[in-house]
């Protein structure tokens, strides 16, 4: 068995469910070394969504409204195919992903990028891995553990980032680092790091 020595967390927000036709407007991911949890890279894009029937109820969660980005981070927004690249880049060599709820994630990552770009999908990373699947495991086992969302599972192990009232996709990264390597201690899971 091969020895785990970067982890990648990876969140998206997005205009709506549906990676078919919904947009990202925030991908975030951090490269984390598995064995000291420590961060050695971080990717933040935003995309200004620029379709038409913006699921107004996705948009509410996480506080986004079109053309947001331009308003407010300006500097920082880049275009659907430049973000694309950026992803892809990020992620390529990746030994492993971990998302929360990774088939939103995943799809919205592969559907952006097969939009935006000529990259062929077949050379995306094959391990991509969902700690809602954890959150399940503790939600079986222990009674008082009732929900698997991300941010039952922050206010259950006790993580200290305080979340913004807005989801923010990097946020979300740095939270979900935490609330894994909770997770893994407390299901004594041996993972190969």
């Amino acid at each position: 068995m091969n020895t785990i020595k970067t982890i990648i967390f990876l969140d998206t927000e997005t205009t709506g469910v549906n990676f078919l036709k919904d947009e990202i407007v925030q991908a975030s991911a951090i490269k984390v070394d598995a064995l000291s949890a420590s961060v050695l890279s971080v990717m933040n894009v935003y995309i200004d969504a620029t379709g038409k029937n913006l699921d107004q109820e996705a948009l509410a969660v996480n506080g986004y409204y079109k053309g947001k980005w331009k308003t407010t981070k300006p500097a920082l927004v880049e275009s659907k195919k430049k973000a694309a690249f950026t992803i892809y880049e990020f992620i390529k060599d990746a030994e492993c992903i971990f998302s929360h709820n990774a088939p939103f994630d995943k799809g919205f990552v592969y559907a952006h990028i097969s939009k935006h770009s000529n990259i062929e999908m077949r050379t995306f990373p094959r391990y991509w891995y969902d700690t809602m699947s954890f959150a399940f495991l503790f939600k079986y086992k222990l009674p008082d553990f009732k929900y698997v969302s991300l941010d039952y599972c922050r206010h259950e192990f006790q993580i200290a980032i305080r979340r913004d009232n807005e989801h923010d996709a990097l946020q979300d990264c740095y939270i979900l680092k935490d609330v894994f390597f909770k997770m893994i201690k407390n299901i004594n899971i041996k993972l190969p790091i």
